[in-house]
């Protein structure tokens, strides 16, 4: 598979009685690093995101305000989202892998109809993988502030990447669902180029370290 891609997704998300519909830009390099751009429904852009080796910058142009994660797991949370992934992490999802969420061991495998549930310690955030019979995800669920699962559906044949998901629905308990829809994806022979990677502030804007 190339190692430079882009897509688009749509996400749907309700918690605490109110519902929103985004649109993910998501274009980068396996490798890092990567881009994000949140754009409403309407077409206003609400938060652009760059992650690297060494974290997650998120700007927010509404507000003029721009925070640094030195740990990118923040990403999903700065989403809306308490879930133990990072942009890198989602980007590989919705390419259709999901090795880098994998631990090399895990406790227990049993036949669920068609699925196989695989089991993983208590000292890895993914609590339990289901696999198809051809080998792809079916679901994940795993651990966090709350117990969560990832439903991974409407699998689609693409000539460079093989079978890749269209549909992720995320499950936070109690009250955080969100779906994930692929809308487009391509790839690219070279690798971006450094400038269409950045994400410059404007120059009155000071990124704030979070710790």
């Amino acid at each position: 598979m190339p190692n430079a891609f882009s897509l688009s997704a749509s996400l749907y998300y309700s918690a605490e009685g109110r519902t929103n519909r985004t649109i993910l830009d998501i274009w980068g390099n396996r490798a890092y690093p990567l881009r994000l751009n949140i754009r409403a429904g309407i077409g206003t852009t609400l938060a652009h995101m760059r992650e690297d080796g060494d974290g997650l910058m998120v700007f927010y142009p509404s507000e003029n305000k721009a925070f640094i994660h030195p740990d990118s797991r923040a990403a999903m949370p700065a989403l809306g989202l308490d879930l133990p992934f990072n942009l890198r992490d989602l980007s590989m999802l919705l390419l259709g892998s999901a090795s880098r969420l994998m631990p090399a061991e895990y406790t227990s495998a049993r036949l669920d109809g068609q699925a196989y549930v695989y089991t993983l310690s208590s000292g890895s955030a993914i609590a339990e993988v289901r696999l198809l019979p051809d080998g792809s995800l079916s679901s994940l669920a795993g651990r966090g502030k709350q117990p969560w699962r990832i439903n991974i559906t409407e699998y689609k044949q693409i000539s460079e990447a093989g079978i890749i998901p269209g549909r992720l629905a995320m499950n936070v308990p109690p009250k955080q669902r969100a779906t994930l829809r692929l809308r487009t994806l391509s790839f690219r022979d070279e690798p971006w180029a450094t400038s269409a990677l950045e994400l410059k502030l404007p120059p009155q804007i000071e990124a704030a370290v979070v710790q």
